[in-house]
């Protein structure tokens, strides 16, 4: 499924065009120009996609069963940083077809009501940008302020790819529920990976082996 991206800039000039179209982007023809797509990744996700998504448990096995099913679902992969691309989503320019195409666009309207934004990899598709990815992403292009919550989707993406390009290292990101939901470090001493479950569970167990070690 195609979506049409805000493209900061002129057109492309006819090498440029090609080369772009090697690396997965699209060029459709429409009435006074053209417009540039992105073919959308169609990431797995369950009933948890929505970026403002909350859930209570009553018993901790729900938690844990929980915790199971979405990590199921989830991917880590690296790219190195200076290859990410970020464009504010435009138009579906395609009907979905398929029960996965109607689960992207699902996705895509609750994408388009937060981040807005789309993430372009070493990869022919483009991934749904999670609100939560939006910080580690700011920090893989080494840039940091409370202004740019405040600027236009559009903006930030020109500001993050910007600095992108000059980037050094790899990133890792992790895909989950429908889209990318963090950029971490792939480096040495970046970033390193654990199942969610233990990741929620460890404080758990640290705060109750303190609590062992306090004198009363």
């Amino acid at each position: 499924m195609q979506t049409s991206i805000l493209w900061e800039g002129g057109l492309p000039s006819k090498e440029e065009m090609e080369k772009m179209k090697q690396e997965g982007y699209l060029f459709r023809a429409v009435e006074g120009g053209w417009k540039i797509c992105l073919k959308l990744h169609n990431t797995p996700t369950g009933t948890w996609y929505a970026d403002n998504f909350s859930k209570s448990f009553l018993k901790e096995v729900e938690l844990h069963q929980y915790l199971e099913e979405v990590e199921k679902r989830a991917t880590w992969f690296e790219v190195p940083s200076k290859e990410l691309r970020v464009y504010e989503a435009g138009q579906i320019l395609e009907k979905p077809e398929s029960k996965e195409e109607r689960i992207c666009m699902e996705v895509l309207r609750d994408t388009k009501n937060h981040s807005r934004l789309l993430l372009k990899t070493n990869q022919t598709e483009a991934y749904q940008l999670g609100s939560s990815a939006i910080p580690t992403l700011e920090s893989r292009a080494r840039i940091s302020g409370a202004a740019l919550s405040s600027v236009e989707p559009a903006v930030l993406a020109e500001i993050l790819n910007q600095c992108l390009k000059v980037a050094k290292g790899k990133a890792l990101l992790r895909v989950s529920e429908g889209k990318v939901r963090a950029v971490h470090s792939a480096e040495k001493n970046g970033y390193q990976v654990y199942p969610l479950p233990e990741v929620l569970c460890l404080p758990v167990f640290t705060y109750v082996e303190s609590i062992k070690r306090v004198p009363f």
